[in-house]
């Protein structure tokens, strides 16, 4: 009974500290930049796939901007990329001319 209890309350005692505490700290990796650069290529006709891409790109914008490193960043959208957000402005000027 021992063999299980004690590895349970660790678990449990890890589960519980807060989420704060096993932040991301990248100044190690930042350590004497002061700006960087990134160029994204985004080429997907999925809805699903770009919402995941586009929070990769801003959680990485605010991740460098957290750790005081300047950023520039280029979102490249071609292909498939442009057809789904030209699609979903026109669906919004159709909502729009209807109310």
């Amino acid at each position: 009974m021992k063999f299980f209890l004690i590895p349970a309350l660790v678990l449990l005692a890890l589960l519980s500290q807060p989420i704060s505490s096993f932040a991301l700290d990248d100044k190690l990796a930042f350590s004497g930049l002061n700006s960087t650069r990134a160029i994204y290529d985004v080429s997907s006709n999925d809805e699903k796939k770009l919402q995941f891409i586009f929070k990769v790109i801003r959680d990485t914008y605010d991740g460098a901007t957290q750790q005081g490193v300047k950023q520039t960043t280029i979102v490249s959208m071609r292909g498939p990329t442009v057809r789904l957000l030209v699609r979903g402005r026109q669906g919004d000027k159709v909502l729009q001319q209807e109310t």
